[in-house]
């Protein structure tokens, strides 16, 4: 059975450290969307966020999730997802059943992480 997981958090709070292990239980394709974005000139850092930039980053990537799921395996998205639209994309885009994680953890714990 195919389907996505979103982790989904702010920076620090353990996301891809949970992301990873439940591929590797799954079985499952890991995808950092932060590597997408940086990797696409997306994650610009003047705190000027949108979503779109999100969404180009989803338009890269999602036909090989699509692809993944539809050999039949698990896709686990790790990320910020920051946009309540950039969610509604991925949802709207993915022809699959998804599941969304937050991790959230103490401002403190987050600081030290990163």
């Amino acid at each position: 059975m195919s389907f996505y997981i979103i982790i989904r958090g702010a920076l620090g709070v353990g996301k891809s450290t949970v992301s990873r292990a439940l591929a590797k239980i799954l079985k499952a394709e890991y995808i950092s969307f932060d590597r997408i974005l940086d990797e696409n000139g997306l994650d610009r850092m003047d705190n000027n966020f949108a979503p779109d930039d999100f969404i180009k980053a989803d338009n890269i990537i999602l036909p090989t999730a699509r692809k993944i799921m539809s050999d039949g395996k698990i896709v686990i998205f790790d990320g910020c997802f920051y946009f309540k639209e950039h969610l509604q994309h991925i949802g709207k885009n993915l022809p699959f059943k998804g599941f969304i994680f937050s991790l959230k953890a103490s401002l403190e714990t987050c600081i030290s992480r990163d």
